[in-house]
């Protein structure tokens, strides 16, 4: 049986074009089509000719309460950084809807342990790659899924402070004596991207997605990526019973470690952050806040790992579907349902009914500055853009947060 069909190739009444097949057929099911001769009839199964004349149709009808966006999704391109369990589960939802180009980032290997509980780790993936790096037999099993989709696969770690400093690796490149290839060797990775070649890979893409262990990696990630591009990130607890997700975006929401409403922010006698900020230098070894969550490399719990990596995917099409249009609408209209915006979704998979979202509003000192500012994006390479962004005035004047789209309406400030 062919994997993939071309049953229709048509433009909808604002001229973009959709190619309807048999892998997304499901996504255009009961949208209108129009003939020339005038009957209109709804997509169901193909062939998707005219009832009528049994002619192909000429339009596709928009429906103001359809709002699925197939050929967004088709245009998208996702980093994922971190390709074990979760990064395992967000990449086959994604490759399975269609996304255009998939960029996988990991050093690690393959092991017997993570087969329980990755679904990209087959005997089938195994079998095409060409060896045993966790990136390359994860691109070998979305190929499978989905042999249209672009897979980059690189098998490199992103250089975090603390890793390096163990390895003893200056943060500054000016103060390194050794080639690129002699500090992969040093960190024992087959490859290392560093903070600018990041920042280039992230204005190549729509969206990253964080899925990598320890806070200082995500603290790196993110300070990096922040002014650039959308973020989802996901982690779990030590024993699979609590999944948390969060997500950024550039210049509106804080980062993936600003502090949320769990979090203990303590100050000194003079209100300032100081204690606070020692404790997140030493869990990041930089600028960077605390997490909400820390993921411990549960073991085989794939409850856990599902549930979070369809929030993650859940987030990640809201995303992929608004965040363009919400920036040409000068950032006041997300055209669907808007992400998760300043909050930590927290789910229990084996309790659902303990599940529980919580605010990362802006939190101040008692100098009126900004926590987040002072312990994590004093030294972010904030551009133009950025410096004048809806977040940022919202901070010079003194409020809690950019509203949500479609939440009661707040003044800057209040």
């Amino acid at each position: 049986m062919k994997n993939d069909r071309v049953l229709l190739e048509i433009s909808d009444e604002n001229r973009a074009m959709h190619r309807i097949t048999t892998r997304n057929l499901r996504a255009y099911k009961a949208r209108e089509l129009r003939c020339a001769c005038g009957e209109e009839y709804e997509i169901n199964d193909p062939p998707l000719t005219c009832p009528t004349c049994h002619t192909d149709p000429e339009v596709l009808m928009l429906d103001k309460n359809i709002w699925w966006n197939q050929p967004a999704l088709e245009r998208s391109s996702v980093l994922i950084i971190g390709c074990g369990a979760v990064g395992n589960e967000v990449a086959k939802s994604l490759a399975m809807m269609g996304i255009g180009k998939l960029t996988l980032i990991d050093f690690d290997e393959l092991e017997d342990h993570n087969l329980s509980r990755a679904v990209l780790f087959n005997a089938a993936s195994t079998r095409d790659s060409d060896d045993n790096k966790k990136v390359n037999v994860m691109a070998a099993g979305i190929k499978l899924l989905n042999p249209e989709i672009e897979v980059v696969a690189r098998p490199a770690g992103i250089l975090d402070p603390i890793s390096a400093r163990k390895r003893g690796v200056p943060q500054n490149p000016s103060e390194r004596t050794f080639e690129p290839s002699q500090l992969a060797e040093r960190m024992r990775w087959p490859e290392v991207i560093e903070k600018e070649e990041l920042q280039e890979l992230g204005r190549e893409h729509s969206l990253c997605i964080i899925a990598t262990d320890g806070v200082a990696p995500k603290a790196a990630i993110s300070k990096a990526l922040y002014p650039i591009l959308p973020i989802v990130q996901g982690a779990m607890n030590e024993t699979g019973s609590t999944v948390a997700v969060r997500v950024s975006l550039p210049g509106i929401t804080g980062c993936i470690m600003c502090p949320s409403v769990l979090e203990n922010v303590e100050m000194d006698a003079d209100g300032s952050p100081a204690p606070y900020i020692a404790l997140m230098r030493s869990k990041t070894g930089s600028g960077g806040c605390d997490q909400y969550i820390e993921a411990a490399g549960a073991a085989s719990f794939t409850d856990a790992t599902s549930a979070v990596g369809a929030a993650m995917v859940s987030q990640s099409i809201l995303i992929l579907m608004g965040w363009k249009k919400f920036e040409e609408s000068n950032y006041k209209k997300w055209p669907i349902i808007p992400p998760l915006w300043d909050e930590v979704m927290m789910i229990t998979p084996r309790i659902p009914a303990n599940s529980s979202m919580y605010t990362c509003a802006i939190r101040y000192d008692g100098f009126g500055e900004p926590i987040c500012v002072n312990s994590c994006s004093a030294d972010l390479e904030w551009d133009e853009q950025h410096s004048e962004s809806p977040r940022m005035k919202v901070i010079h004047e003194q409020g809690t947060g950019v509203p949500k789209p479609g939440s009661q309406k707040r003044k800057l400030g209040s």
